[in-house]
């Protein structure tokens, strides 16, 4: 079991910035490192080869079960979560959290439960606030938090929502970071505890999760949910305060902070307004076959009637319709979405 382990996420605009911290690692680093990066599902990522042509260091893609090394770099695989579990890697396709599978959160999370002060998190350039709960976790544990310069990153969301909630150790550049993970990692460190079975923040919050629908079976309404609803799955979702950051969880175990469930409403408003567009053109179509061949019938009043319910679902679909092509753009919906994929094709 390695003495120290470095934990590494990004999204958008972060794997540029991770090729040069591991082009400024040394070959003699006494840890090992995990990395995270927001990736598609099903597609084959070339990140591992990548990183090893980067730096001196070996990558390759994390096996579920395999034992984690010094001086050896693991990349989640796409739509795995990757944790630490004693010794070892394991990969699973737990529920999505912030949207991502892999999550940032779940590896930082598992980190500072086993490895505790011997942990460093660093959040690179992103969209969004995966990794600000799992970077309150490894601090909670007396590890070290770093965060790539938010004024030098493509994208800021990530870096600025951990640098607002964590109280990070060190908000520094690209340039900057291999030193001071070499410096981490070189430091006298403090042997690695194992936590008991049922400690860690995800536990306590599903305890609670747990302990209200027990209540509910007994006819006791929940202490801590919400009136939202998961965008994935539509279950309840309680809100639960971790530290100075707010996040929303359903029993499932979907995980939302508040900007990614306000884009999750978001996209579904404008999914509704789409499907009413789609819906009143197939109805004013609709009547106005039936129009058609009343007035071929000779009944009239009944043809002009329907006619003019026509004429107004066509005013009401130019009305959605305007209300949606004319919206202020939310940073975050489907196109900053498709953005995100494009950053990442990198890889």
């Amino acid at each position: 079991m390695p003495r120290s382990l470095i934990v590494i996420g990004a999204s958008a605009g972060g794997v540029r910035v991770l090729l040069e911290i591991v082009a400024g690692l040394e070959a003699d680093i006494p840890a090992a490192i995990m990395v995270v990066v927001h990736l598609p599902p099903y597609h084959r990522t070339q990140l591992p080869e990548l990183l090893s042509k980067a730096g001196p260091l070996p990558a390759s893609g994390a096996q579920h079960g395999e034992l984690i090394r010094e001086g050896h770099i693991y990349v989640a695989p796409p739509d795995r979560h990757m944790l630490v579990r004693d010794d070892r890697i394991e990969l699973n396709r737990g529920p999505r959290e912030n949207r991502a599978r892999p999550a940032i959160d779940p590896l930082f999370r598992s980190a500072a439960r086993v490895y505790r002060a011997n942990v460093c998190g660093v959040i690179l350039s992103g969209m969004q606030g995966d990794g600000t709960v799992g970077l309150m976790a490894i601090k909670s544990q007396g590890g070290m938090t770093i965060v790539q310069d938010p004024t030098e990153t493509i994208y800021s969301d990530m870096p600025e929502l951990a640098i607002q909630y964590v109280g990070v150790d060190r908000i520094a550049s690209a340039h900057a970071i291999p030193g001071l993970l070499m410096k981490f990692a070189s430091a006298p460190r403090p042997t690695a505890l194992r936590p008991a079975a049922d400690e860690g923040v995800v536990d306590a919050d599903q305890r609670l999760i747990q302990a209200d629908l027990a209540a509910q079976t007994d006819g006791v309404p929940g202490g801590q949910v919400s009136t939202y609803t998961c965008p994935e799955c539509g279950g309840s979702l309680w809100q639960l305060d971790e530290g100075s950051a707010l996040l929303f969880h359903c029993h499932v175990g979907h995980t939302y902070s508040p900007e990614m469930l306000g884009i999750e409403k978001s996209e579904a408003l404008e999914t509704a307004l789409w499907t009413a567009v789609r819906t009143l053109v197939e109805r004013a179509t609709l009547t106005r076959q039936l129009a058609h061949r009343l007035l071929s019938a000779g009944r009239e009043p009944e043809g002009a009637a329907l006619e003019e319910q026509a004429r107004a679902d066509d005013q009401h679909m130019h009305l959605i319709r305007e209300l949606i092509v004319n919206a202020t753009p939310n940073p975050g919906t489907v196109t900053s979405a498709l953005q995100e994929a494009e950053a990442n094709r990198v890889v």
